[in-house]
């Protein structure tokens, strides 16, 4: 799907304000790792914060650059749009995985990892043994 020039900027605008509705999202869940006081959780979520830096500044200066670029060719103006559009996605990833983070479900497809329930053991380790008593374990030898 190619988008016609015109609506380059427009499309652009909405992809920084998505951006940055998902930074502001990460940073909420910043706010309640620090109120649980769970360590864990609040330093993976400053990684995924640390992570998404970098992909603002890039979805900052590539934005500005696609609605500065009057006089740039459809290719080059393409190639802007798509590294908006990747760091966009890596946003997108990054507050996915603070959402794990911080333990909410997936969103993506695939299995789900909460779906384990446990070994397929039986309850009562002495059930369906012969009826002679269990040895208790031997002690080790000082002498060994």
């Amino acid at each position: 799907m190619t988008l016609p020039l015109a609506e380059l900027p427009t499309r652009a605008r909405q992809l920084r304000e998505q951006t940055l509705a998902n930074a502001r999202h990460v940073q909420h869940l910043q706010q309640l790792a620090r109120k649980e006081k769970d360590v864990i959780k609040l330093n993976c979520v400053n990684d995924k914060l640390v992570q998404i830096k970098p992909q603002l500044n890039i979805v900052d200066s590539t934005a500005s650059e696609l609605e500065g670029s009057t006089d740039a060719t459809r290719m080059d103006m393409m190639a802007i749009f798509g590294n908006l559009s990747q760091a966009t996605e890596n946003v997108r990833q990054l507050r996915e995985e603070a959402d794990q983070c911080i333990g909410e479900p997936i969103t993506g497809g695939g299995e789900s990892l909460n779906s384990f329930t446990g070994p397929q053991a039986p309850d009562d380790p002495t059930k369906g043994f012969t009826d002679k008593p269990i040895e208790p374990p031997g002690y080790a030898s000082p002498f060994d």
